[in-house]
């Protein structure tokens, strides 16, 4: 099985989106696709967050969708549960994620930045990436638009810093002249980031540059 993590430099930067588009071309190939929302805030219920729209868009199967803990309050995930009356914690998500039936490839997506923290002892994502059961493939997405290059370049460092391997997509989320697209891919690409693709404004399907998604599905 292969595990994809979808995590961000900030909120409202289209996560969702990249993962509604790497769903979509992934279960082209007739594999069997899952998406996961580990924790999500702002919702009431398990049927209307973010998972379920990518899978309904991407025309994957509902039973293989998860959001494994919800909170109505639309804050970071720490606080929206203590509002719950609910300690949240690293080995409840854990746990509730062990729980999960394996798939030919599961898409996980954070909730929020990649160091919000996510339980009192102030551990964030790239924790719950070290301590998961499977390996996840690390696909950090920073909003293609000018400071992008500053942005990934932060991202990556805190994420090797933690001790994880990340790649990088850059995701185009309001219209940017070529000019800003093109000095980003090149710096970036200069600074040898592990760029992997970029995908643009409305387009549904993500440019993969240097093997791209091939080179990450056959990297075990």
């Amino acid at each position: 099985m292969h595990t994809f993590f979808v995590l961000v430099n900030d909120t409202n930067i289209g996560k969702t989106h990249v993962v509604l588009a790497l769903a979509s071309e992934l279960s082209e190939n007739r594999r069997s696709v899952q998406i996961i929302k580990p924790v999500e805030t702002g919702i009431r219920n398990f049927i209307e967050g973010d998972a379920p729209s990518a899978a309904l868009m991407a025309g994957i199967d509902s039973e293989n969708t998860r959001t494994l803990l919800a909170y109505p309050d639309p804050i970071a995930p720490r606080d929206a549960a203590e509002k719950q009356d609910v300690v949240l914690s690293l080995d409840l998500i854990l746990s509730a994620y062990a729980e999960l039936t394996p798939v030919d490839v599961r898409i996980v997506e954070g909730a929020g930045g990649i160091a919000v923290p996510i339980d009192k002892s102030d551990a964030d994502w790239t924790d719950f990436i070290k301590r998961a059961p499977d390996d996840m493939i690390v696909l950090l997405v920073v909003e293609n638009r000018l400071g992008a290059i500053n942005q990934a370049r932060t991202l990556m460092h805190y994420t090797r810093s933690q001790g994880l391997k990340p790649y990088l997509l850059l995701n185009e989320t309001s219209p940017q002249s070529e000019d800003i697209l093109l000095s980003n891919y090149k710096a970036l690409c200069k600074e040898k980031m592990s760029y992997l693709g970029r995908l643009r404004f409305e387009e549904k399907r993500i440019d993969w540059y240097n093997g791209g998604l091939s080179t990450l599905l056959n990297c075990e």
